[in-house]
Order: C-alpha cells, then structure tokens, then sequence
C-alpha cells in the first residue's frame, strides 16, 4: 500500500534536472520553425489594357504616376519607360501631351542628377515631335519651371537647366522670344547679382539698381568656364515682344553691356595674371578667347534689337559705350592663340569628370578678330565736316582686314562675309579715295586665288556689284582703278567658266549687264572681245545655259559698240543649228536690227553696230536656215535624199528632222518681217537644197512681196522648181507622226500661199509637168499633185486663167497612162478637174488682165 502511494505521488512531483542538460522535448510538441525565400518579379502578371505599354507592362498613366515616387531610380525608370513607350506610340503624344509636359518640367529641379538628365532627353523627344503650335498653351508652365531650376540654389541644378534651355532655343525659339523679360533675368542671375543701394524706399528706383558679376567657390569649374556656358546659349536668344521699343532696348542694354564690359575685363586681368608680361597680353587662353568671342557676339545681336530701321545707326552705342569698347577691345588688338601646357593634377581631373558643361568648340583667333572688327566698324560714323573723324582708331581694324584678304588665308563664308560687311561700312563712312583703293585692292587679291568655293566667289561677286551701284553717288567708288578692273576681267571669267555652275554665270551675267547699261567703257570692250567666244554655237557659253539666263545674254547684244562679222556668223549659227529656243532666235534677230542702220532707230549718240553688207548677209543665213559652208558640203554629200532629182521633182531635196524644221519656220516668221528686199540668186547655182531652206523661201517671198511687183524671170524659175519639187516631196510623205503631219502642213500651206500670191508662178509650175518625161511609177504622184490642186479652191482662179495648161496636161496624162483598167489616181483626177470646171461655168471667167497676169 505504501509503494503504490508512493508512486502516485510521483506524477505530481517535478522533475529535477541537472545543469547543462537540454530540457527533452514533448512527443506531441509542434514544430513551429519556417523558412523563407524571395520572390523577384520584374514584370507585371496582370497586363494594362487601358493603352499600349512597355516591355514591362506600364502603361503611361503608371509611369506618369512614378515620377511623383520618392526613389530616384524608380523616377529614373519611369521616365526611360516613357522614352520607349513614346517611341513606339508617337499618337500618345496628342492625348497626353499636357500631362507629359507638366510632369517632365516638374524634374527639371530633382535632386538626382540622372533624373534630370532623362527628363532633359524626354524633352527634347517631345520637341523634336511636337510643332510650336501645340506647345504654345503649355509654354508658361515650361517657362516657370525653367526659372525654378536657373535659379535654383544647387550649382548642378542651375547647369542642368542649361541644357534644357538650350532644348527650347533649339526647337521653341519664337515661344522662348515671346517671354524674354523673365529668361534674360535668370541669365544675368547665372553670372552676377543685383545690388540695391539705398533704403527701402530708394530700392523701389531702378535705376539705383546696378549688376555687379558674382562668383561661388564652390561651383566645380571656374567662374571663367561657368560663364562661358552661359553666354553661349545667351548668344543664341531672339528678340522678343518686350523689347519693341527704343528705350525698352536701351534699358536692357545700359545693364547687360556694363557685365559684358566686366566679364571681358575679367578675362583679359586674368590671362594677364597667369603670365605676368606685357608682351603676352595679346595672346589669350582658349577659355579667355572663347569668352571674348561670346561677348562680342551678344553685342552683335543687342544691335539687331532695334525694332525700326532709323534706329540701326548705332548712334546710342556709340555715345555710350564707344569710349569703353576703344579701352578694352582695341588695347592688345589683334589677338592671339597662346599655347597654353597641359598639366592636370588627378583632383581637377576628378573634379571635371564630375560636371558635365555644355559642348564649347574651340574658338579661332581669326573669328575673334575678326567679329571685333564687325562691332567696332559698326559704331563708325560717315566722316563730315563737322563731325569728329574715326581713322585713328579704325586704321588698326583696316590694317587687320588688308592683311588678312591678301595673306591668302583660308576663311568660312561666314567669316568673309563679316569682313566683306566690314569693309563695305570702311568705304562708305570714311569716304577716301586711298582706303578704299586698299582696300578694295585686298579682297581682289583674295578674289584672285584658285580653288575657291562657289558660295565664296558668289560672295565677293555679289560685294562687287553692289558696290558698283554706289559709284554714281560717291565719286571715290567711281574712281577707283580697282573696280574697274574688276568689271573688265567679267567677260573672260564668264567665257572660261561656261556652264559648269550655272548659280555663279548668273551674278557674272547680271554684273556685266548693270555695268554695260551704265556705259562702262572698260568692261564693255572687254565683252566685244570675248563675244565670238561667248556666242560660239558650239562651245559657247550661250548654248549651254538655262534659258532665263540666254536671254539675258542676247540682250547683252545691245549694249556692243559693234558687231564684227565673225560675231554675226556665230549669232547665224546659234539660230540655225537649234541650240537657242525659236523666241530666243527671234529675240536675237530682233536686236541685231535694233543695233543696224535698216531699222532708223537710235538712242542719243549711238550709232549703228554692223554695216549693212553684213546684216543683209545675217538675215539671210538666218533665213536659210544653213549656212554657206553646209550648204556646200551637201552638194557633195553621197547620202540619198528624201526626193532624187528627176523630172518630177527638179531639185533633190535633203530630208531636215521635223524639230529643226519646226525651229526653223518659227525663225523664218520673224527674219521675213524684218527684211525688206532681198535676193534669192544665191541660191540659183545650188543644185541640192534643203526641203526646210525651200519652203523658207517661199514664205518668204510671199510675207515680203508686193502685189504691184512681178518677179525676174531667174526668181521665178527658182520658185517654180522648189514649188514643184516640194509638192512631190508632199506625196511621199507617209502620215503617221504628229511631227510629220506638222511638216506636211507647214510644207503645203507654203506652197498654195507661193502660188496663189505669186504672179505668173502657177503657170510657170504647171510648164514643168512634163508628162512624156516621166516613168510609168512617176504618173501617180503627178496625178495626186494635179488633184491636191484642184481640190484647193483659191486656186481656183488661177487654174481656170491656164485651162489650155491644165487641159493639154491631162490629155497627155490619158493618152500617157496605161493598163486595161482606169487607175483610181486617175478616176480621182478627173472627178476633180469635172468639177471644178462645172464650178467655173456658172461664175465668171475673170477678165482678161487676171489671165494675163497667172
């Protein structure tokens, strides 16, 4: 009984352990320890099907709403996710651009400088996509947060709103123009300070307001380089809507000209210091000449701010400031490179790989220079009587211009034409004989180098023109050796340049044309020179090119004292071989009887350019059509002829293309108003005669004839044989072109105009059908010509005052003609002779003098 109430006890009794052991665990205690992983989802599971989205599944109302989230890399993210959604989407631009712009503006001033640097490429994106039109509305808010970050108290802010700057000048310039009071602001707050003197009640006056440069320690560059970045987006600033006035410009340039004035000062102090010698001041540091030139280039466009023309003589500017510009520009003029050595401790390489700057090219000696010479020049006044002169401290500046155009430097277009500017502002204020022989003198040296660009001669050639137009109100331009020179050395250039750039022979032709219409002696003897040369029909300048520019050559024509014959035989040529259009021959011809003694008609003293021998013989190689040499050569050409000689047709006549043909009717119908009597005897010995030459000739004679006048018996038979050959020529012509068909035309109304007008001509050709001469093949083209002619009723009269003619012609047609059966060439012409003589009988005959005369 005690052992079992022992062992009762026992389970109500705690086990004792001993130290150090581990409390034995329950078997039904539970395990409760875990383990855990990570889970990484770079993309989103569930996709946005709101809009298109980015290889991550945003869309851009999920990346707009990052940008608000305190992580610069998830801000950073965001805004590469819009760059890629855009890119891919351009039509989310016109749904969300206001959004877009306001939250991408609203980084401009964020911490990270990542961030900003996306937001500034996102931007430019957008710019580049969007017209100036579409941003106007959303401009101010981009404007005010521009202002924030040009403001902004961090020194990386401030730089990076730079490069957003330069975004909006490169692509919103009229948007940034249209609010430049605040942006110029911001930019005199990059450099310097406002400084308020006075009390408070003085401080409201703004003219007790001065600038005065201001410079932090602890910015990562100099203040050198730092305003440097400044000034060249400066530099670039339009004009805007506040400063439309006169004093408005005044007002702006009274406070930026003395920080300009400062910061040039500083560059020069500080280049001087680096060296300590006089002898060195003139050679600057490419960080020194870099702000020079920016400076000088500020000043140029404060002086384009003048809203009106009357306000553009600088005379403010040089009242105010002239005195400080002849102080410090012109004190080390001209500057220099100094080769500067380059030893950089690993701190400031540590620090400018640090900063990022804005691009800054390596400005050129020459272009500072030269732009200081523009800006002073420009404040020269025209020297009066009665006004203080300029030479003294122009001679420097002109001595650096002669120079530079004769030493043969190579320059930019933009640089020669500052120099150019210059020079033309030397000339016209100075008014001296001497200077602006040397200087003239220097840009004809440099006119005169080889390799030249055609943009760079179009310049000179353009500054020589223009100032020849001056010569008639300054007498020191009209007496210079120089210019006139120039203007006889026009004609030479223009023949050895041909067509090569018709852009250049343009301002030459245009040049040589103002200075033959004034009379200048000089260039016009050089043009009667060199005009067998330019209106040479085979390589002259003429024929080569464009056709606005040929017609001011053949007016060119007027203006020679005379015309050689080797001249007029190339002006034949040109009209004949078809280089020059049929208006432009005509144009031509119409000239060369102006300048002749036939047409009666002179301006003052002028007498006439050509003897009449010679234009006689002009007319008639134009005429023609060939001249005297190629009408030789083909009486001894062996090719077949469009019609050999035969009974039928009398003359062989060379086949002419339908253009030339064309070509040259238009050029007969003008040569045959202007002659008034000519000969065709010369062309009685010529036993192949082109077709185009015979019809001329008829039509001719028949625009020049006078009713009242009968022809020579030799005219006459020549007429008859072109006539008659002609129209066997018309009855093997095939009608299938459009070119042949117009030949045919042309070739048959000169015919029926040659007999109907010409006395006795029909009667004549009629004599010449000889019907036993001809072969049995040659009776149908006889038969077609008969019908032709009597199916043509203002014949009628004639053929009826020769019906003995016409009546032994076909008689001997009948009894000539062969075969069992009538021919329908012969059914068809006696149908035509039928008719036409039951025609005649029911009018009258005609009198006797009608007969007589056909």
């Amino acid at each position: 009984m005690k052992a079992k109430k022992k062992k009762r006890q026992d389970d109500f009794q705690k086990v004792k352990l001993k130290v150090g052991k581990k409390k034995p665990r329950a078997d039904n205690a539970t395990n409760t320890s875990f383990r855990s992983k990570g889970i990484h989802l770079p993309d989103q599971l569930k996709r946005d099907t709101s809009g298109p989205t980015t290889h991550r599944h945003l869309g851009i109302n999920d990346l707009l709403s990052q940008l608000h989230h305190y992580n610069a890399n998830v801000k950073h993210s965001a805004l590469l996710g819009l760059r890629e959604l855009l890119s891919l989407n351009p039509q989310l631009l016109d749904s969300h651009l206001s959004r877009l712009l306001s939250e991408v503006a609203a980084v401009f001033t964020d911490k990270d400088a990542n961030v900003r640097t996306a937001a500034t490429r996102i931007l430019r994106f957008i710019a580049q996509s969007v017209p100036a039109d579409r941003v106007a509305p959303f401009f101010p808010l981009l404007s005010a947060h521009l202002s924030c970050a040009m403001t902004h108290i961090e020194v990386s802010i401030q730089e990076d709103a730079m490069k957003v700057l330069d975004v909006l000048l490169e692509h919103f310039p009229a948007l940034l123009a249209s609010r430049p009071a605040v942006l110029l602001t911001n930019f005199l707050e990059l450099i310097s300070h406002r400084q308020t003197s006075g009390r408070a009640k003085k401080a409201q006056d703004s003219k007790t307001r001065t600038w005065a440069l201001s410079v932090n320690p602890g910015r990562a560059v100099t203040s050198q380089q730092w305003r440097l970045n400044v000034l060249l987006s400066d530099s670039t600033t339009e004009i805007g809507e506040s400063l439309d006035s006169k004093e408005a410009v005044q007002n702006f340039a009274s406070t930026l000209v003395p920080l300009l004035l400062e910061v040039w000062v500083e560059a020069s102090v500080n280049n001087n210091n680096l060296w300590n010698s006089s002898d060195v001041a003139h050679l600057l540091t490419p960080d020194a000449m870099s702000v020079m030139f920016q400076v000088l280039s500020i000043l140029q466009l404060l002086r384009k701010l003048a809203p009106h023309p009357e306000h553009q003589e600088d005379t403010w500017f040089r009242k105010e400031y002239l005195g400080d510009f002849k102080q410090h520009f012109l004190k080390n003029f001209p500057y220099g490179n100094l080769d500067t050595p380059k030893h950089k401790k690993k701190n400031e390489m540590k620090r400018n790989k640090q900063v990022t700057l804005l691009p800054v090219t390596t400005v050129d000696p020459l272009a500072l220079n030269i732009t200081l010479c523009q800006v002073m020049v420009s404040l020269s006044q025209k020297q009066e009587p009665t006004t203080e002169s300029d030479s003294s401290w122009l001679t420097p500046l002109r001595i650096f211009v002669q120079d530079t155009l004769s030493s043969g430097v190579k320059l930019s277009s933009k640089q020669l034409n500052m120099l150019l500017d210059t020079v033309w502002k030397m000339v016209l204020t100075q008014k001296s004989r001497a200077v602006t022989e040397d200087l003239l003198a220097a840009i004809y040296s440099y006119y005169q180098q080889k390799h030249l660009t055609i943009q760079t001669r179009s310049l000179l050639l353009s500054f020589y023109s223009r100032l020849y137009q001056q010569e008639q109100v300054h007498s020191h331009i009209a007496r210079s050796k120089v210019l006139s020179h120039w203007l006889a050395s026009l004609p030479v250039q223009l023949s050895q340049l041909g067509h090569r750039n018709p852009t250049l022979s343009a301002l030459l032709i245009r040049s040589i044309q103002a200075a033959a219409s004034r009379g200048n002696k000089d260039m016009v003897n050089s043009l009667l020179k060199y005009a067998p040369e330019l209106y040479d029909p085979n390589e002259g300048v003429i024929v080569f090119l464009p056709s606005e520019l040929q017609h001011q050559m053949v007016q060119l024509l007027y203006f020679l004292p005379k015309m050689p014959q080797s001249l007029l035989a190339n002006l034949s040529g040109c009209c004949n071989d078809g280089r020059i259009s049929a208006s432009m021959g005509a144009s031509l011809i119409r000239i060369v009887h102006l300048r002749s003694s036939v047409s009666g008609w002179t301006v003052g003293s002028q007498e006439a350019a050509l003897q009449d021998v010679d234009y006689l013989s002009f007319l008639f190689s134009s005429l023609a059509g060939f001249s005297s040499e190629k009408l030789s050569m083909l009486q001894d050409a062996t090719e077949e002829c469009a019609l050999p000689l035969s009974a039928l047709s009398p003359l062989s006549l060379h086949p002419t293309p339908a253009e030339h043909f064309k070509h040259h009717w238009d050029i007969v119908d003008v040569g045959s108003l202007i002659i008034q009597t000519f000969t065709l005897s010369i062309h009685a010995k010529l036993g192949v005669i082109p077709d185009s030459t015979a019809a001329a000739m008829l039509k001719a004679v028949t625009r020049l004839r006078d009713r009242s006048l009968v022809p020579s018996e030799p005219v006459l038979r020549l007429l008859s044989l072109c006539c008659l050959s002609l129209l066997a020529l018309l009855t093997t012509l095939q009608q299938e072109t459009p070119e042949t068909n117009q030949k045919r035309e042309a070739i048959w109304g000169a015919c029926v105009s040659a007999l109907s007008g010409v006395p006795r001509l029909l009667r004549m050709v009629l004599q010449l059908f000889r019907v036993g001469d001809l072969t049995e093949e040659e009776l149908p083209h006889l038969g077609q010509v008969l019908s032709m002619l009597l199916q043509h009723s203002p014949l009628h009269n004639q053929l009826l005052a020769n019906t003995a003619l016409l009546q032994d012609i076909i008689q001997q047609l009948t009894r000539y003609s062969r075969g069992g059966t009538r021919e329908q060439w012969m059914t068809d012409l006696l149908y035509c002779y039928s008719i036409t003589m039951a025609h005649s009988s029911s009018v009258h005959r005609g009198s006797v003098g009608m007969r007589d005369m056909y």
